[in-house]
């Protein structure tokens, strides 16, 4: 085992990561205590993965829409359009966010988001898709600012989230503000269930791990479909 201190945990590394070398996935199991947490791959030191509890750990944690929709807003000429992105709750009747979300974890997810810049192998990537545009790409490496994300409950004792500010730099926040926050709304409701035991994640994470893999074979038996 190998034991590294990460600001707020002290983690212990499986012993397997030992054998994975340079191959990191995005989401690892570690042990905290008699508990495991799902958690994202930070660094690596010595070809071990050091892991943090971010939510978020790239603005690369997109879905393509976001991409194509930036390259044509810089393109247009219209990345000083001023707008506002809200989080709305669909499901707050059933599901209500502020029962499971601690807020200040909340806002200090997001603020690491904010903190967070392209890396140069993330923009090979991105130019190796073959469409993005050179301008949005310049642009990512080099004057991206995501605004400040305003964060509160309302009086209902919901959950609310609002981002105003130049479309180029505030649509880049849609994607992770929902990964954020269902990411640690379901820590706080398989905590509350008493699901968060090394036992009961491993079976959660095994079924998981089950399912996506006979998708993965579904999909691979489609000729027209690819996985990437």
């Amino acid at each position: 085992m190998e034991r590294f201190h990460v600001p707020g945990i002290e983690v212990v590394l499986k012993s397997w990561l030992e054998d994975m070398g340079d191959v990191v996935p995005s989401t690892l199991l570690l042990s905290e205590g008699d508990r495991w947490v799902s958690v994202a791959a930070d660094v690596l030191i010595g070809g071990i993965a050091v892991m943090s509890t971010r939510c978020v750990t790239s603005l690369l944690q997109q879905d393509m829409y976001k991409v194509s929709m930036s390259d044509m807003i810089l393109g247009a000429g219209h990345q000083d359009v001023q707008v506002r992105y809200e989080l709305i709750n669909r499901s707050s009747a059933k599901y209500r966010l502020h029962e499971h979300v601690d807020v200040d974890e909340f806002r200090e997810q997001l603020a690491a988001i904010r903190g967070t810049k392209f890396q140069t192998d993330e923009l090979r990537y991105l130019h190796s898709l073959g469409h993005i545009g050179d301008e949005l790409l310049h642009y990512l490496s080099l004057y991206l600012d995501l605004p400040e994300p305003d964060i509160w409950v309302d009086g209902d004792g919901e959950l609310r989230v609002t981002i105003e500010g130049r479309w180029i730099d505030s649509i880049w926040w849609e994607i992770p503000v929902l990964a954020t926050a269902n990411e640690l709304y379901f820590r706080g409701l398989m905590k509350s269930q008493g699901l968060d035991s090394a036992i009961a994640m491993k079976q959660i994470f095994d079924a998981g791990e089950e399912r996506l893999r006979a998708k993965v074979e579904a999909m691979a038996k489609i000729p027209q479909a690819s996985v990437m």
